[in-house]
């Protein structure tokens, strides 16, 4: 992932070496539907991105939500 901005969680997919991820919401008041990240209240959203290959490459990125 030469191409993930681990500050803000941003897979550049055009030139990512990993084309294909898992992002998930690990807790928090969001959730992800297709390529959507919603966010149902305020306070901190803990989301996952995972590589989809043998790398094991995963990375959490939290995001504090202050309107919803």
């Amino acid at each position: 992932w030469d191409t993930l901005d681990t500050r803000t969680g941003f897979v550049d997919s055009a030139t990512a070496t990993n084309k294909t991820y898992t992002v998930a919401v690990v807790s928090g008041p969001a959730t992800i539907n297709g390529n959507t990240v919603s966010f149902s209240d305020v306070g901190e959203v803990n989301i996952s991105i995972t590589a989809n290959d043998a790398s094991g490459i995963s990375i959490n990125k939290i995001f504090e939500v202050t309107t919803a």
